[in-house]
């Protein structure tokens, strides 16, 4: 509602919206609305975040109608160790400091827990990359 879109356009600027979702109802909701509204005029990628979701049944339908539409690629996140996360979570960490911080005080990851969260954040990175292959 802003003409964001117009000034990018006047500017010769591309826009490409990522579009996180959790496959919950609102999710659906909202990414329906998104492509009605912005479908035909705005490239997007739909990033399916496995860690807050596990059943994208509904988005997916969403999605094969946005075929017609500027929808570029569809990315998956996985998951990430739900104990793991919540460690991360409570202590306030970012995901480097998670995987580089260790501290002789106890606010730090395991060294498992570093472990999974690297393995993590390389398999999202990839998911990332290999769209942005496809743009």
């Amino acid at each position: 509602d802003s003409g964001v879109l117009e000034i990018c356009a006047e500017l010769g600027l591309k826009t490409l919206f990522w579009y996180v979702v959790d496959g919950g109802r609102d999710s659906v909701m909202l990414l329906r609305a998104f492509q009605q509204k912005y479908g035909g005029s705005m490239p997007f990628v739909v990033v399916r975040n496995f860690g807050c979701g596990s059943d994208f049944s509904d988005i997916d339908q969403v999605i094969a109608e946005a075929q017609a539409a500027q929808l570029l690629a569809v990315v998956d996140i996985p998951a990430l160790h739900p104990a793991t996360l919540q460690r991360i979570d409570k202590l306030g960490l970012s995901f480097w400091s998670a995987i580089n911080l260790k501290s002789a005080d106890g606010a730090q990851l395991s060294m498992m827990e570093r472990q999974r969260t690297k393995v993590w954040l390389r398999k999202a990175s990839q998911s990332i990359d290999a769209a942005l292959q496809q743009l």
